[in-house]
């Protein structure tokens, strides 16, 4: 019936409003949570950081929570100056959008990770998700599974003067050989490549 129809619009109408305005709650929320984190940033750096989560939750077609909680995480870890911050939350949503990683902590976790492990700048944070997937895209190994076990063994392998693009070909022959996950394979060259540095080979 006509009453119906009206009444389903009304209903969508109060809906839509209702989620808009808890959206920009936990916009502000995040805002908040993300000045706590920086500390000694001015209101002006603030609404630059929103903006650019903004931009890049219309860029990726991700949720604006989605991309606050990559650019709070990344603070937490340490992420913190301006030009990094931004370059390393447009890293993690690459990531959301061109690989098997998913979930945003989970991205910024293992970026990080790996990235201080291998004592990579953030400011090649896409060059490294580049490599990950150009190797995925060839073998039998994810994208995922080359961050896990980079950040497992990354380390060790930096101490021996294991470059990252070294590190990728040791994990895709050993994919492609075992079919082992990125965790699995990264506890085992964690633990070779530690036995030689005990060695001193």
């Amino acid at each position: 019936s006509a009453y119906a129809v009206a009444a389903q619009s009304i209903y969508m109408v109060r809906q839509a409003f209702t989620d808009a305005i808890q959206t920009n709650i936990s916009y502000e929320a995040g805002l908040v949570d993300l000045k706590r984190v920086l500390g000694n940033v001015t209101d002006n750096d603030m609404k630059a950081f929103g903006a650019q989560a903004i931009q890049m939750a219309k860029d990726f077609g991700e949720p604006i929570q989605s991309v606050q909680d990559a650019m709070n995480a990344l603070a937490a870890a340490g992420v913190q100056d301006k030009a990094s911050l931004s370059g390393m939350t447009n890293t993690v949503m690459l990531a959301l959008n061109t690989s098997d990683l998913t979930d945003a902590n989970t991205a910024t976790e293992l970026l990080t990770s790996s990235m201080k492990q291998m004592g990579i700048s953030y400011s090649d944070s896409e060059k490294v998700l580049d490599s990950w997937n150009a190797s995925a895209d060839k073998h039998i190994a994810k994208t995922s599974d080359y961050a896990k076990a980079v950040s497992k063994a990354g380390l060790t392998s930096k101490i021996m003067g294991i470059s990252l693009n070294e590190l990728n070909g040791i994990i895709s022959v050993m994919a492609d050989n075992t079919g082992k996950s990125g965790e699995a394979i990264g506890r085992s060259e964690e633990r070779r490549v530690g036995k030689e540095c005990s060695q001193g080979v």
